[in-house]
């Protein structure tokens, strides 16, 4: 299903001519250009995620991939063809070839994870052999040009473990281990080309090295001359014959390590950001600073002694030419989510589209904001919300036996963000950790204007600030969303800890008299407000601009934005108020006077014109988009795999075919999702609609080991809780969802000649991946049902306890008169009973609900009266 992004969170590797560069991403190999970056390939074969790579020793033009679903592909790159499918049943994490033997060692998971093994197999007879060493969990694997390909033998491979570095020499038969054993745990290895010299990172930062080590290297055979058995004969060298050399520049664990092709230098990073190269012989160093990101792998070119490949953790790969000491290319893919911001929040309100160009704006890592291309799918720009350079250092703590302990600082990062109506303006909200007095947070709103793409250069930010506002709600009230106007300039921003909202708007320069320099443009607070000291936790206004919707708690108050005046209120279900989950996204439905809010266990939908509730779904959502065009919006569902029988068998679901997961090709563009057959239409009573059955699907219940995360995306109709629409999204759980209006490139693309009953959905995942939905050209029939069937019996909302007013009225009786097909009517006791709740709950009710108003004073006196006295 998804086609595009992902994180490289695996080491990339160039190839032969040093022309490509394939890089593992998810479930794929992505093949780009070494020079532009372009995706020039992709090679897609796995059912998980690609573990680990390295080209054929024996072929050119060939890489082995490994992955978590057990399998080992041989691929042509070139051809992009699928050669040989290696069984392992076991996730491979490190691989080392040698050019004259059929064999192959591979570092595996062993017991789901719990421990590692490094065994033998046979690439001929496509058989698992021997286990050669035992270790604590699955370890990389290294030796001399694996990974560039070279076409010598290889004698010696290394791993790690904990506080012990192995080293044994290669072959069909399994040979002893030398153990070089040290204080520290070490965290990355490499062997020199020559096989002379191998050197090792620990986690306090320090690199030892090792010179001639090859005739400490046990010549044994396992079982000839020590005790027999896996992980037994480990040899430990007398530490006054093999002397390491140990350098220190590193202020954390070391990432990755690499020797230049003629041994002469040694290159290392980590979380610095800084590539550091080492003179073996004299111990001199050389830095590359400002990378941007963590050194995660260092990689010689096959062509060129003075050219490496680095992969970062922000996702990017460089291509860096040590003799110059330059930059000679960068790929930027989708950088992850920040620390400390939380998957929901990135999907909810951080991550939008820019209108007129439709690129992505994704927050990253130390408070910058990066502009994506989602239909070329390449790095925009970026720019930095908060001026402060990559830290690296981490804090200082002490675990439970009193040792030391470090744990990175937390970072700042953008919490919402918002264009304005044309689109000129950039409204972000951020939040610094422990920046303010006695460590408490500082949040921050910041109004950008656009900066003219004509005098702008490929290094210059395109946005410049306008205006800054600390703590916009006070200290200790931080923004919970951010909407803009769709007519003017005009932006709110909601707080939930303060309890308030508050209106921006933009004034223009004036004109000091007999001057001719203009002030300029800034944005000032107009107005604030808030409702009955309730959280305000989500923002929207309508498609004219005329009402603002503003969520407190689980109810929504509709205002007027230019008086700043209560208009109306629209409230939630008893239930829905008893238990106390608050709204975390509203928005207008198009075309229609509905609105739509979404919380962590119900989608409510309510008329505006009626001030009545539509319909409502107990559902975990923790995403909404609206249709640009049509009246319909989108929801995500979290839900674990394992609870899918539950969501399939619910009445949500039911006649619901789903969308499967499977790959689309290389020249598909958009995935369409599969129409509902059937459809349900809601029985009108009175001024409101009856709400539906309510179908309650939880999240919470415990995952079975093993189980992948996923979520549903569920599109309605406005007028019906039936979705019409069901595409089911793998391997995560708050994936951002946005729609794609008129105007913008993608939208063009994607409807082209198709004729569309939604508009194009893109989903963002937390692992950076992205992928377009449409809706195919037909559309399945629609077929209505009795208000009997659409609305729940007597009994059963009978059965789910009394409500607010039915504490005060009594309990409902069932009409006995009421034919097949019609709607239900209601006996109210006559006898008015002592509520045992307070009696402000009386009015906690749909207004559909609710009885005659003579009814409820008379009732409402009867309760205060009997309270009082």
């Amino acid at each position: 299903m998804f086609h595009q992004g992902g994180l490289i969170s695996r080491g990339a590797l160039l190839s032969h001519d040093s022309k490509l560069i394939i890089a593992p991403s998810a479930s794929q190999l992505k093949i780009l250009s070494a020079i532009t970056g372009e995706v020039v390939g992709v090679l897609k074969g796995h059912a998980a995620e690609v573990t680990c790579a390295a080209l054929n020793p024996n072929k050119r033009n060939e890489v082995y991939s490994a992955s978590k679903d057990g399998s080992i592909k041989l691929w042509d790159y070139t051809t992009q063809e699928c050669i040989k499918t290696l069984s392992v049943r076991e996730t491979v994490r490190g691989m080392v070839f040698s050019s004259d033997l059929p064999v192959v060692y591979l570092s595996i998971d062993w017991r789901d994870g719990a421990a590692g093994r490094v065994i033998t197999y046979d690439l001929l007879k496509g058989k698992a052999g021997r286990t050669a060493m035992k270790t604590s969990r699955s370890r990389p694997l290294s030796c001399c040009g694996t990974c560039t390909g070279t076409n010598r033998a290889q004698t010696f491979a290394a791993t790690f473990d904990k506080h012990s570095l192995f080293v044994w020499r290669v072959g069909e038969e399994i040979h002893q281990p030398l153990n070089l054993h040290h204080t520290k745990p070490y965290t990355c290895v490499a062997i020199s080309a020559d096989e002379t010299m191998i050197a090792a990172g620990d986690a306090s930062g320090r690199i030892q090295i090792w010179r001639n080590f090859a005739a400490h290297v046990p010549a044994v055979k396992r079982g000839e001359g020590a005790a027999s058995g896996p992980g037994s004969g480990k040899h430990h060298v007398d530490p006054s014959l093999l002397q390491p050399t140990t350098v220190h520049w590193h202020s954390s664990a070391v990432g990755c390590l690499a020797f230049s092709p003629d041994g002469t230098y040694l290159l290392s990073g980590g979380r610095e950001s800084v590539l550091v190269i080492w003179q073996v012989e004299t111990g001199g160093q050389n830095f590359l600073p400002r990378l941007g990101g963590p050194l995660t792998s260092i990689l010689p070119s096959p062509k060129g002694p003075s050219k490496y490949l680095i992969s970062q953790a922000d996702n990017t790969l460089r291509v860096i030419n040590t003799a110059s000491m330059k930059v000679e290319s960068s790929i930027f893919g989708l950088r992850p989510l920040p620390r400390g911001l939380p998957p929901r929040a990135a999907a909810s309100g951080a991550t939008v589209l820019q209108p007129g160009t439709g690129h992505l704006l994704v927050p990253s890592e130390n408070a910058e904001l990066q502009v994506f291309d989602t239909v070329h799918n390449r790095h925009v720009s970026l720019f930095k919300i908060i001026n402060r350079n990559h830290v690296s250092m981490q804090e200082r703590g002490f675990s439970y036996n009193l040792m030391p302990s470090y744990e990175a600082p937390p970072q700042p990062f953008v919490s919402h963000s918002a264009f304005t109506c044309s689109g000129a303006c950039l409204v972000t909200a951020d939040i610094r950790p422990d920046s303010g007095p006695y460590g408490s947070s500082q949040s921050c709103l910041k109004f950008w204007d656009l900066t003219n793409a004509s005098t702008r250069t490929g290094l210059d930010a395109p946005f410049t600030l306008n205006t800054c506002v600390d703590d916009p709600h006070g200290s200790h009230g931080y923004v919970s969303s951010v909407s803009c106007h769709p007519v003017v300039d005009m932006a709110v921003t909601t707080s939930a800890e303060a309890c308030e909202f508050r209106l921006w708007v933009k004034l223009p320069g004036q004109r000091k008299p007999g001057g001719k320099v203009q002030d300029p443009t800034h944005w000032v607070c107009r107005s604030m407000g808030g409702y009955k000291g309730l959280p305000i936790t989500a923002s929207a206004f309508s498609t004219d601009g005329s009402i603002l919707a503003l969520a407190a708690g689980s109810k929504v108050t509709l205002w007027d934005p230019m008086t700043c005046r209560l208009a109306a209120v629209l409230s939630s279900t008893p239930e829905q108020h008893v238990s106390g989950l608050q709204l975390t996204r509203i928005s207008f439905i198009s075309s229609s006077p509905y609105i739509v809010g979404i919380s962590d266990g119900f989608v409510n939908v309510w008329n505006i014109l009626t001030t009545s509730m539509q319909w409502s779904l107990d559902l975990p959502t923790c995403a909404l988009a609206v249709d640009p065009v049509y009246s319909s919006f989108a929801v995500v569902v979290p839900i674990a795999a394992t609870l899918k029988a539950q969501l399939t068998q619910s009445s949500v679901l039911s006649g619901l075919e789903e969308q499967r997961d499977t790959p689309p090709s290389s020249s598909e563009i958009a995935t369409s999702v599969t129409p509902s057959t059937t459809d349900a239409s809601v029985a009108a009573s009175g001024g409101g609609a009856v709400p539906p059955p309510k179908t309650s699907i939880s999240s919470s219940s415990p995952p079975v080991a093993g189980s992948i995360p996923t979520s549903h995306v569920l599109v309605f109709d406005v007028q019906s809780c039936k979705p019409r629409l069901h595409s089911i999204c793998p391997g995560t759980l708050a994936p951002a969802l946005l729609y794609i209006p008129p105007g913008m490139p993608q939208h063009t693309e994607m409807c082209q000649g198709l004729p569309s009953q939604i508009s194009p959905l893109l989903l963002v995942t937390e692992d950076r991946r992205y992928s377009y939905l449409t809706s195919p050209g037909a559309v399945g029939t629609t077929k209505a049902v009795t208000s009997s069937t659409a609305r729940p019996s007597l009994e059963e909302r009978i059965a789910t306890g009394p409500s607010a007013f039915e504490d005060a009225f009594g309990r409902l009786g069932v009409s006995t008169t009421a034919s097949s097909g019609e709607a239900v009517a209601m006996e109210i006791d006559a006898q008015v009973g002592r509520s045992i709740r307070p009696w402000r709950n009386l009015f906690d009710a749909p207004s559909h609900a609710l009885p005659s108003a003579s009814s409820l004073a008379q009732s409402y006196l009867l309760l205060v009266t009997a309270s009082e006295t």
